[in-house]
């Protein structure tokens, strides 16, 4: 009986301990061993995001336009590059009673005419008593640019302006046009005329001027002279201030220009430095 119940317990000993081999082999199988396990499916790779459009840039507003070049004034007062000299121009002038007597002003005259390289204006008709017979006469004026010149960097716009009054007519060519003034007023009472004043910037130092008159049969040019700028003042009475350049040599020899004041006797045409 005793050896039964020890033959049993060493069956049940050896059963216990196949049942545990077992179970250690499930949760460890061997390399090369399939389990019953099934693999996962893979996930899929996820969607790729949908494109943003690109968020519209602000709108900006308009550059603006660039300003037109202005065109040239008739109005404008000493449009020339001299006219900073006339500042040297006398606008009285002493009697002999030591009484002074105002001059009269170019820039008070109105502007018939205007030419740089930059444009042109110009009023015409101009309707007054030219010639001093009592009648009026019509003027009018004319321009062309028609010198068949090369518009490259040494252009100037060269300018051809014509006088007409009645059946008379007067051409003036200005080759370097770097301002064309026209002026009308009267030098002198002691004449019948009016007078047409025309001043001409050029590329050289100076400008000039010149008068002209109709005197009922003809448009002439009467006088003219150098001058810095195309101010001048005037007496109505037969003198004309205008400035000018004399040239002398300094205390070292070297030649230099003053700019001093001329005087006009326009009666006489005669020319000379005002001494005040």
């Amino acid at each position: 009986m005793r050896i039964k119940v020890l033959l049993t317990a060493v069956l049940l000993t050896a059963f216990l301990a196949s049942c545990a081999d077992a179970v250690k082999t499930a949760d460890n199988p061997s390399p090369g061993v399939e389990t019953s396990s099934t693999p996962e499916t893979p996930a899929p790779p996820p969607s790729p995001a949908p494109a943003q459009k690109p968020s519209p840039s602000p709108s900006l507003p308009p550059s603006p336009s660039p300003s037109p070049t202005p065109k040239p004034s008739m109005e404008k007062a000493t449009p020339d590059k001299y006219a900073y000299f006339s500042r040297l121009l006398p606008r009285t002038v002493k009697n002999d009673d030591g009484t002074e007597t105002p001059l009269l002003l170019s820039v008070d005259l109105e502007n018939y005419m205007y030419s740089t390289k930059d444009g042109q204006a110009a009023k015409s008709p101009i309707v007054k008593d030219f010639d001093g017979d009592g009648q009026l006469d019509t003027m009018t004026i004319e321009t062309s640019h028609d010198f068949g010149e090369t518009e490259d960097d040494s252009y100037n716009m060269p300018i051809r302006l014509t006088m007409r009054i009645a059946d008379c007519e007067y051409t003036i060519e200005s080759t370097w046009n770097d301002g064309l003034i026209l002026y009308v007023t009267d030098f002198s009472d002691n004449d019948p005329y009016l007078d047409i004043f025309v001043f001409f910037s050029g590329t050289d130092i100076d400008g000039y001027f010149k008068i002209y008159r109709y005197d009922g049969q003809t448009i002439d040019a009467y006088t003219g002279g150098s001058t810095q700028s195309s101010d001048f003042t005037y007496d109505g009475k037969g003198r004309i201030f205008y400035v000018k350049a004399q040239k002398r040599l300094d205390d070292a020899g070297d030649t230099i220009y003053e700019r001093i004041v001329g005087v006009l006797d326009y009666d006489n045409n005669e020319f000379s430095v005002y001494t005040p």
